[in-house]
């Protein structure tokens, strides 16, 4: 499956204020749930490299993928995909990109990356993250 992510809105089944439980329910394997820096409820789908993230209220305010997911967004696959090519693809639609040594968050359209090493331009990034409205502004 290519999860196709829709900048503000989800990626693929997954629509950002879904339930935690109804998301359960697209996954044929039980998560891996814990909190993420302490704080963010986070259920990991394995099998498809997923990571959903919740508010408080169990609502999903995030999607990251990681391996061994497909992820594609406005038509072009942006994961697995080397990093030049990443970041040329979402620099184009996006001039106020913020970049730094892990990667990249692109307020404009939802979306960022993670990778340990950004020197290493032609390994894909480690994940891909789609995001809600207002979810850098506070702690979910």
């Amino acid at each position: 499956m290519t999860w196709e992510i829709n900048s503000y809105k989800g990626a693929g089944p997954i629509l950002f204020g879904t339930q935690r439980e109804a998301i359960r329910r697209l996954f044929a394997e039980e998560p891996n749930s814990f909190k993420r820096g302490g704080y963010e409820l986070t259920d990991y789908f394995q099998a498809t490299g997923v990571f959903i993230i919740y508010d408080e209220n169990d609502s999903c305010v995030a999607v990251e993928f990681t391996k061994p997911a497909i992820v594609s967004w406005q038509g072009k696959q942006l994961f697995p995909v080397p990093l030049n090519e990443l970041f040329d693809y979402v620099r184009e639609r996006d001039e106020e990109l913020e970049e730094d040594e892990s990667g990249f968050t692109s307020y404009k359209n939802g979306i960022g990356c993670y990778t340990e090493d950004i020197e290493e331009l032609e390994e894909p990034a480690e994940t891909i993250i789609c995001f809600r409205h207002g979810y850098y502004d506070a702690s979910t």
